[in-house]
């Protein structure tokens, strides 16, 4: 069997410090262009095919999905495509989600996307890659009450001729899952940071999605990331991750990106354009920017994904 998955850019938490409120929430696309291409047939044992890295963490996913569903961890998995680790593309949430459909159908156990994601502890503090597997498109997600899976508020359509031009500086990569508690343990608790994005959200944003108005939508984009990196600054040593994210992120407004952000804890650096012309005039620009300053990096250009993940059962 096969399955690709798409990437999720984050936009921003919707509620970083939590206070009286719900913990966290945030708003996130599904992207095109980067993912994850797994095949999956059964095995007289544990076999993955791929880089080391990726061998690894696919191995200790499938050990976790068997135990929590008791089931048999004898497959051969082999992975195509990736999306690197911990660089704000989600990857942990998408192999996971992956693999758990690969061994759901081998083995003829029936559980949802969103079950799998609860029982294997996916959602802790951003439920936008479990919901962009399973449909795809724009997410808003409502953050955590308890031990309450993030709740989906929204999933929108995108505009399919949009573009997105993805930077993914050679710097220092975002934190490992188990190291995010230091990211938002001490953070000061201040609501109006909070009620400002949800205001920005609610009436710019979501706004211009609707009436196709890239210019609102990349000028609230913008204004949501640069508070969040105003509530993580203390954190990540200033308001964007790094002089290279940093650079990336003004370059790629000065060179006429409508909008401009670090998916989640980076060093991914999102530049948004009106379509594919566009996007290939800014992949370029940064390109040859990246080598003028002697930045390592790859760039691409990713679409939209309005569908969420591709699962095709053998035969």
């Amino acid at each position: 069997m096969f399955v690709r998955t798409p990437a999720r850019l984050h936009f921003g938490v919707l509620n970083p410090s939590g206070g009286s409120l719900r913990k966290y929430g945030g708003v996130g696309l599904s992207v095109d262009g980067i993912g994850y291409s797994l095949e999956g047939e059964k095995s007289d044992c544990l076999e993955i095919l791929g880089s080391t890295e990726q061998k690894e963490r696919a191995r200790k996913i499938i050990q976790k999905i068997s135990q929590a569903y008791d089931l048999s961890s004898e497959v051969k998995v082999k992975i195509n495509e990736s999306i690197p680790p911990h660089v704000g593309l989600g990857s942990t949430t998408q192999l996971s989600l992956a693999l758990g459909k690969i061994l759901a159908i081998l083995f003829q156990k029936d559980f949802s996307t969103l079950e799998l994601a609860k029982k294997i502890g996916r959602g802790k503090r951003s439920a936008i890659g479990t919901y962009v597997f399973d449909r795809g498109g724009l997410i808003v997600e409502g953050g955590r009450s308890g031990e309450e899976f993030p709740p989906l508020i929204l999933r929108d359509i995108f505009p399919k001729k949009w573009r997105f031009v993805v930077a993914i500086p050679n710097v220092e990569r975002g934190p490992e899952e188990e190291d995010e508690d230091k990211y938002f343990e001490g953070l000061e608790r201040n609501e109006n940071i909070s009620k400002e994005i949800c205001y920005i959200l609610v009436l710019k944003l979501l706004p211009a999605l609707k009436r196709n108005d890239i210019s609102d939508f990349g000028e609230a984009l913008t204004k949501i990331d640069e508070k969040v990196g105003k509530a993580f600054s203390t954190k990540q040593g200033g308001v964007f991750g790094g002089g290279a994210v940093s650079e990336t992120r003004d370059y790629m407004l000065d060179e006429g990106a409508y909008g401009v952000g670090q998916s989640s804890w980076g060093p991914t650096v999102y530049g948004l354009v009106k379509d594919q012309e566009e996007a290939r005039h800014l992949r370029e620009s940064v390109e040859n920017f990246y080598r003028e300053e002697g930045f390592l990096g790859d760039v691409l250009i990713v679409k939209p994904d309005n569908r969420g993940a591709e699962i095709k059962k053998s035969g």
